[in-house]
C-alpha cells in the first residue's frame, strides 16, 4: 500500500468510516517498513483504540472534517498532500492514548525516529519515565547547551515531567535503538537512582554482554506487547524490571558519558566514603577544587548536590541491605553512615513513602 492508500485509510479511521482488518494491517505494514520503523502490531493497537475512544480526541475530529472532501476519492491525489496528512495525524494524536496500556516499546532506526516515539515525548505526566536503548549507529542527546553523542551500549533514562530531545547523528546513516515508556511502579524507585547528565536525565553506558542481554530482554519486550495477553502483560512488567536492574548494576560503576572528570572523581571518593562522615571541604580537597567550585559543578554537570548524590547511595545500598539481610534496621543505619536510626527513617520515608519496615516487609 502506498501513501496514498495509507492516508485514506488514516483519514477514513478517524472519520468513523468502517474499515476491514486488511486495510489497517496494510496501512500498518507501511509504517513498519517506512522511514518510521514502527513495528506493525504497535499500529494495529494503537489505531483500534483511537477508533474505539474518536469521541475523546477532537484534535482528531478538527483533521477529520478538515479532510472530509477527501473521503470518497479512490486515494489522495499525490504523495505529497499524503505525507502531509500523515504528519499532521501523527501531530494530533494524544500522548496520553500513547501511553494508555502502561508499558510501550518499540525499535526505531534507517535514520529517523519512530514517529510513536516522538508523540510520547511529547507527554509532559508525571507518571511515566522514557528510556532509549541505541544499538547501532550513532544519536545525539541534546541537553540545553550540550550535546552528547549516543552510541552503542549507552541507555538513557528521562524522569517523568522531562522533555527529552534526542534524534539521530547527521554524520551515522541510522541510528537504531529501542524505547521504552513506562509508568512509575514505587518499588523500582531504588533502581532509577541513575547517574544525572542534567537536572532530569540520566545515563549509564552498558558493556558489551550487559548491552546483549538488554537487547535481548528489549526484544522479548516488544513481542510480549504485541501478543497483548494477560500473561504477556505481566512478562511484560518483569521484562521493564529486568532492563531497569540491568541499569542500576551499570550506576554502580557509574559508567556515563560526558561528565567533568573532577567530577567523576569526586563521585568515586562519594562511592568509597558514603558509609563515613566527610565534609563538603573533604570531597573538594580531593578534586583540587574550591568548595564553591564543587557546588557548582556538582550540580551543573549531575543536576543534584553532593550530598544529595551521597545520599541516593546511602538509600541503595539500604535497600540492598533491606531485602536481602536480616541485619536490624539500626544495624543498616550505621552502615550506611546515620548513626541515628531514626533520623535514616525519616530519610528513607521521604525517598520511598514507607519506614524502612514497611519495606522490608513488601520486599519479602
Amino acid at each position: 500500500m502506498d501513501s496514498r492508500q495509507v492516508a485514506l485509510t488514516l483519514l477514513k479511521g478517524v472519520s468513523g468510516r468502517p474499515l476491514s482488518a486488511q486495510e489497517i494491517d496494510s496501512a500498518a505494514s507501511h509504517f513498519a517498513e517506512g522511514p518510521t520503523s514502527i513495528d506493525a502490531p504497535l499500529f494495529v493497537r494503537l489505531f483500534n483504540t483511537l477508533i474505539a475512544q474518536l469521541d475523546e480526541h477532537p484534535a482528531m475530529r478538527r483533521l477529520a472534517r478538515r479532510y472530509s472532501a477527501r473521503l470518497n476519492a479512490p486515494h489522495f491525489e499525490t504523495s505529497e498532500a499524503a505525507e502531509r496528512f500523515i504528519r499532521r495525524y501523527i501531530d494530533a494524536l494524544d500522548p496520553q492514548l500513547f501511553l494508555a496500556t502502561g508499558i510501550t516499546a518499540g525499535y526505531a532506526q534507517r535514520g529517523a525516529l519512530n514517529s510513536y516515539e516522538t508523540v510520547a515525548g511529547r507527554s509532559v505526566s508525571t507518571d511515566y519515565w522514557t528510556l532509549i536503548f541505541t544499538l547501532e549507529g550513532k544519536g545525539v542527546l541534546d541537553i540545553g547547551t550540550r550535546k552528547h553523542s549516543l552510541v552503542f551500549g549507552d541507555l538513557v533514562l528521562f524522569e517523568p515531567g522531562a522533555a527529552p530531545l534526542y534524534y539521530p547523528d547527521r554524520g551515522s546513516n541510522i541510528w537504531g535503538h529501542y524505547w521504552l515508556v513506562f509508568q512509575d511502579v514505587r518499588h523500582w524507585k531504588p533502581w532509577l537512582q541513575w547517574p544525572k547528565l542534567s537536572a532530569h536525565t540520566l545515563h549509564v553506558r552498558a558493556d558489551r554482554a550487559t548491552a546483549e542481554a538488554v537487547e535481548k530482554a528489549f526484544s522479548t519486550l516488544c513481542r510480549c506487547l504485541a501478543d497483548g495477553s494477560s500473561v504477556s502483560n505481566d512478562l511484560a512488567n518483569n521484562l521493564v524490571e529486568q532492563i531497569i536492574l540491568h541499569g542500576c548494576t551499570l550506576a554502580t560503576a557509574s559508567t556515563h558519558i560526558g561528565c567533568d572528570q573532577r567530577i567523576t572523581k569526586a563521585q568515586s571518593y562519594i562511592e568509597e566514603n558514603f558509609s563515613k562522615s566527610f565534609t563538603l571541604k573533604d570531597v573538594a580537597e580531593h578534586v583540587n577544587l574550591s568548595v564553591a567550585g564543587l557546588a557548582r559543578l556538582f550540580k551543573q554537570e549531575t543536576g543534584t548536590t553532593v550530598l544529595n548524590w551521597r545520599d541516593e547511595k546511602r538509600m541503595m545500598t539500604s535497600v540492598h541491605l533491606l531485602e536481602h539481610t536480616e541485619l536490624s534496621i539500626g544495624a543498616i543505619a550505621d552502615s550506611v553512615g546515620y548513626a541515628d536510626s531514626n533520623f535514616f527513617a525519616t530519610k528513607f520515608r521521604t525517598m520511598f513513602d514507607c519506614s524502612p519496615t514497611q519495606y522490608r516487609k513488601s520486599h519479602q
